[in-house]
């Protein structure tokens, strides 16, 4: 069924749960604007992920869902969107518990996909799960906006908002690192199926720099710092290792001031390519089909071999032929395009 929504006064978002998700849904954003010009719009997520939503001109508030304790930790959260009196809800997640924290606050008209079981807790369900979708992540965002304001909204891209102390911070990071600038993030949280070897790293970074004369900064979150540290102490003194030192937005304001960067199938790859900075995705286990990175400068690698994509952590033979097909040189290539 087709649900076209009228106009809306206030409507809340539960948002996704990861930052390449948070990344993808943005354009979904922007098209409820487009769509509803005159809605307010808030976003309801995890507290690591607020930034990612406050510079968005598109949404007026952001509501904080504390998860880490359980069913005991959303009373806050319940008692403040009550209050703010939401006409409608859309739940972007696909678990039942998104759904069920909406019906919950008591939102009176709620609407999401009929997954997990969970269409009891929806007023107004949608039909099609991710895993029987055969698209894009954002696509799958994109069609259930078609369901609800007949707006496709297929020529959208993924954007990150950021403050200007953010785009401050920066430039006072990136101000003195020799250019052109190669940015890496060598990491990936699902698990070594989605690393491309740090060899490889190492390797195509010492082939920028003998080419260009450039350096090379390290993304990554404070638990990739041993990675970062091996990385960079085996490029030299023309690496910067980033990881750990700037939040999310100020990361993605690093990222747009690179010149092309290469990065994991992850949340950071995501956050490169809506920079609109060049931006390569190394795929092995995961399916660019569903996650390739979205933008005008957007591009991935990808070997499509018989036992790919698995969606597998580790690799179940142990091998990551995957990962290590794709050469550095390949990659290197791939830049010089």
């Amino acid at each position: 069924m087709i649900y076209k929504m009228p106009i809306m006064e206030k409507v809340l978002v539960r948002g996704p749960n990861w930052i390449g998700d948070v990344v993808m849904s943005s354009p979904f954003f922007e098209g409820m604007k487009d769509a509803w010009p005159d809605a307010d719009i808030y976003v309801l997520t995890k507290p690591h992920l607020k930034d990612m939503y406050l510079y968005n001109p598109h949404i007026k508030g952001v509501i904080t869902l504390d998860e880490d304790h359980g069913l005991w930790g959303w009373g806050t959260s319940l008692r403040e969107i009550r209050k703010l009196g939401f006409s409608r809800g859309i739940c972007l997640p696909h678990s039942v518990s998104s759904a069920l924290f909406l019906w919950l606050a008591r939102v009176p008209k709620r609407y999401g996909r009929a997954c997990q079981h969970r269409s009891i807790f929806l007023t107004h369900p949608v039909a099609g799960t991710i895993e029987d979708f055969k698209g894009h992540q954002m696509d799958f965002y994109m069609e259930l906006l078609e369901a609800l304001a007949g707006f496709n909204g297929g020529d959208l891209l993924p954007k990150i908002y950021l403050s200007e102390r953010e785009q401050k911070k920066a430039y006072d990071i990136a101000n003195g690192i020799e250019r052109p600038i190669l940015g890496l993030f060598a990491s990936a949280a699902y698990g070594p199926a989605k690393m491309w070897p740090g060899r490889h790293f190492i390797d195509l970074a010492n082939f920028y720099i003998q080419a260009t004369g450039g350096s090379v900064i390290l993304f990554g979150a404070t638990s990739d710092t041993n990675t970062n540290n091996y990385i960079a102490t085996s490029i030299g003194s023309k690496a910067y290792n980033l990881a750990g030192k700037t939040s999310l937005l100020e990361t993605a304001g690093v990222m747009g001031l690179c010149d092309v960067i290469v990065a994991n199938d992850s949340g950071p790859m995501h956050m490169a390519a809506a920079t609109g900075v060049k931006t390569i995705g190394i795929f092995g286990s995961s399916d660019p089909e569903r996650t390739a990175p979205r933008g005008e400068s957007a591009h991935y690698i990808y070997k499509d071999l018989k036992c790919s994509p698995c969606m597998e952590r580790q690799c179940r033979y142990g091998t990551y032929d995957c990962l290590k097909a794709i050469t550095p040189e390949e990659v290197f290539r791939k830049i010089a395009e």
